[in-house]
């Protein structure tokens, strides 16, 4: 645990350049995406170029994993009247959305759009522009009007973990991760509790440690938290400093977080809201048995019993005491089954891999939007 400290804090200075080249400095990302997007059509030949619009690890990894034919290149910022970039856009084939995230230049690509969510509108099925509509889960796909059957559910995925060599197989050592921006919405408090608790009924017979790569500062507007949740979070990261086996804090850059996945022995996300949560999909493509929340299109993905366990919501209120209490002492029951059967968890870690391989393969996703992206540059019309 010492050195996995060490190790993110002589990574900080590099996370924080990351953040700021990635995220915060506006006018870099802006310059790097259009060099990019330049050295792509000067250099296109027979190939197709895609512009995404979202910096996001299942964007990324689709265009880090495409055939030679297609070229996956971002465009994330805000571009009104780059001129510039109207002249290069007339060289893309086509445009990969992130449903809330459009393109900011005008201009008449064909599109297709990637949704977590069900929240979109009739409009969207009945634009001839948009030719595909991709929902990441059968929860997402909403009710709508589509004679021409654009929406279709296409799971996002993760490459696998063929071999991990930096996980401990000594029976009696465990380490348990959770990783998300925001750690009171991913159920950072519900985890700590929970883990105080494993310590205190597993007391010296195993070697246990924790790492919740979370910011405890940061709230997403969209689920607002009660301030008993947020209070319960500070608590939790004011004591983590004082534990030599717990680390509470943001991780970066994301090849860290991947150090951990690889690492991990059980990966616990008791999120309070989630569609459908990327990172359990990471961390069954890294071979983890998963405990999480029962909730939205997450039991897609974790089959209670299988590649983990699912925390039960019944009628809570996911922000109240009553169901903090509820999901700790279950959390806490599924960590110690899995902390003293090596077997079990061992057995759900294979599971999820094999359904990564199976129901999830970045093989087929990548195929499929091979092929629609092939027919939508040949000019075919309607749905593909």
């Amino acid at each position: 645990m010492f050195l996995d400290r060490a190790l993110i804090t002589l990574a900080k200075p590099l996370g924080i350049l990351y953040v700021l080249v990635q995220y915060k400095s506006r006018l870099l990302a802006k310059l790097r995406e259009v060099a990019v997007l330049a050295y792509y059509v000067a250099s296109k030949g027979n190939r197709k170029i895609i512009v995404y619009t979202k910096n996001h690890p299942r964007m990324n990894i689709v265009a880090r994993h495409a055939p030679d034919h297609l070229v996956f290149t971002r465009l994330t910022q805000q571009y009104h009247g780059n001129r510039l970039l109207t002249h290069l856009l007339k060289n893309v084939d086509a445009i990969y959305q992130d449903g809330p995230h459009p393109v900011t230049v005008r201009t008449s690509l064909p599109r297709v759009l990637e949704f977590e969510h069900r929240h979109f509108e009739q409009e969207l099925v009945d634009d001839p522009d948009i030719r595909k509509i991709f929902v990441m889960s059968h929860y997402a796909k909403p009710d709508l009007v589509d004679p021409e059957k654009k929406i279709e559910v296409l799971y996002p995925s993760f490459p696998v973990v063929r071999k991990n060599r930096l996980r401990e197989k000594k029976k009696n050592s465990v380490m348990i991760f959770l990783s998300g921006s925001d750690a009171t919405r991913k159920g950072a408090d519900i985890l700590f509790s929970a883990f105080e608790r494993v310590e205190a009924t597993l007391s010296g017979d195993y070697q246990l440690s924790l790492v919740m790569a979370s910011n405890y500062k940061k709230h997403t507007d969209f689920y607002p938290v009660s301030e008993a949740c947020l209070a319960r979070t500070r608590d939790a990261y004011l004591r983590s400093q004082s534990r030599s086996n717990v680390i509470f804090t943001p991780v970066y850059p994301p090849r860290l977080i991947s150090y951990f996945y690889r690492k991990a022995d059980i990966y616990v996300i008791p999120t309070r809201y989630d569609t459908p949560g990327m990172s359990i999909l990471e961390a069954m493509a890294a071979g983890l048995p998963v405990i999480t929340t029962g909730i939205t299109s997450i039991p897609e993905f974790v089959a209670h019993g299988e590649n983990g366990f699912l925390i039960d919501t019944g009628d809570y209120d996911l922000r109240s005491d009553e169901y903090f209490e509820h999901a700790v002492e279950t959390t806490t029951t599924h960590l110690i089954a899995l902390i003293q059967d090596m077997d079990l968890r061992m057995r759900m870690g294979r599971e999820s891999t094999k359904r990564m391989e199976t129901l999830f393969s970045l093989d087929y996703k990548i195929d499929r939007l091979d092929s629609v992206f092939s027919l939508m540059a040949n000019r075919e019309q309607g749905a593909c």
